[in-house]
């Protein structure tokens, strides 16, 4: 690796700074993490040094880490989450300057958090509503509370001003709230997912939120301006046999989702419908998460071809599984889970198969088959060619 860091614990949540530009200015390459016994640390990726910490106090007056943090999408501030509480900071201002944006109270019931920590307003209480698959306003809502496990700020769009003042969380209970980032308001609550939040991402214009959770294969699509109404649709993975967070992300355009899965295959979804556009084999074990590049397309790959956008068709993805061992499991066992699967290491989809994007492993590799070593951990880039997957999935 360019950079290895120390986080000195576990490393339960990252994001990038949103105005990075490594080809512009270096100086703004920098990443904010959340870990174990440990406070809100901005890091610089190019030296690997802390540039800021943001901390928080209990009601004891004592230091807490945070779950899950995320920037604004202006970068003028920093979200953090933790058990029934959710703080901001001024990034200019690291320190204990940090203010309670929601705070969790007694029975679910939400306190919006105005700045300087008061609990005045109310409004974001929750009453029960369980109904699968439902979004509903703040006053009718299901019960948002405990550890917040996703945090996504909405993204700044030209035709919604306010847009970034929307602030996406969700929690262990499977709850998805949407809070004013200013305020702590709740307005919107959507009830569809039965386990933990692990992803949320908003699409580019700032109108649907994508949201994935713990052992649950789908993904499901929320309109933000609807306050009675559903899911809008449902994207399946191979994600419901596992507790390890399946990551995905959407194409900076806006027209695709990419999903990895437990089962090492990589689906893209058409945002237009929900419909599975493509799908190829990307890993013999897990693959844990997909990154499309800031500038990527998912066009027909001539621009890359022609030296007009390098990155038009380039994206990358990570695979592996943390495996807990020991000396007492038997070779059944073993063999289970290290055979290698007799799959054609190309480029798959739901009508066939099209040209292999990466080198496939050699003979010995597949001959050292049941004996061989746990399957590494990778981080691959790609390169596609959308319009060849596209129809050849049809």
């Amino acid at each position: 690796p360019a950079l290895r860091i120390k986080a000195g614990e576990a490393v339960r949540d990252y994001d990038w700074w949103p105005k990075m530009d490594a080809h512009a200015d270096t100086a703004t390459c920098l990443f904010a993490s959340a870990c174990k016994a440990q406070p809100v640390h901005v890091w610089d990726a190019i030296s690997g040094k802390i540039k800021a910490s943001y901390c928080g106090r209990n009601a004891l007056d004592e230091p807490v880490d945070f779950n899950v943090v995320c920037f604004a999408s202006g970068a003028e501030k920093i979200f953090a989450g933790r058990n029934n509480e959710i703080r901001t900071w001024d990034v200019t201002r690291p320190g204990y300057s940090g203010d309670l944006l929601w705070r969790g109270g007694k029975g679910g019931v939400s306190f919006g958090g105005s700045f300087g920590g008061s609990f005045g307003n109310k409004n974001g209480s929750s009453f029960g509503n369980k109904n699968a698959y439902s979004s509903v306003a703040s006053t009718e809502n299901t019960f948002f509370k405990g550890l917040v496990t996703a945090l996504q700020s909405a993204p700044l769009t030209s035709t919604a001003a306010s847009s970034s003042q929307v602030l996406a969380a969700g929690c262990a209970g499977g709850i998805i709230n949407l809070f004013h980032a200013q305020t702590g308001e709740q307005t919107v609550s959507f009830t569809g997912h039965a386990d933990a939040i692990t992803r949320l991402k908003w699409s580019p214009c700032g109108t649907f939120l994508y949201s994935a959770a713990r052992r649950d294969d789908r993904i499901l699509c929320w309109d933000t301006r609807s306050l009675g109404g559903g899911a809008v649709f449902t994207m399946k993975r191979n994600s419901s046999a596992t507790n390890q967070k399946i990551g995905f992300d959407v194409e900076p355009s806006g027209r695709h989702l990419v999903s990895g899965g437990t089962d090492g295959v990589l689906r893209a979804f058409d945002l237009r419908n929900g419909c599975e556009a493509a799908a190829w084999f990307g890993a013999k074990d897990a693959v844990s998460d997909w990154a499309f590049h800031p500038h990527a397309s998912w066009g027909d790959g001539s621009e890359c071809r022609n030296g007009g956008n390098p990155n038009a068709g380039r994206a990358v993805s990570v695979s592996g599984a943390r495996r807990f061992r020991s000396g007492a499991d038997d070779v059944a066992r073993d063999d289970e889970f290290l055979h290698l699967p007799n799959r054609d290491d190309k480029k798959m989809t739901r009508g066939g198969s099209v040209g292999a994007s990466f080198a496939s492993p050699d003979a010995k590799t597949r001959s050292a088959g049941r004996r061989a070593e746990q399957p590494t951990c990778a981080l691959r880039v790609w390169e596609y060619d959308a319009v060849v997957m596209e129809v050849d999935a049809e």
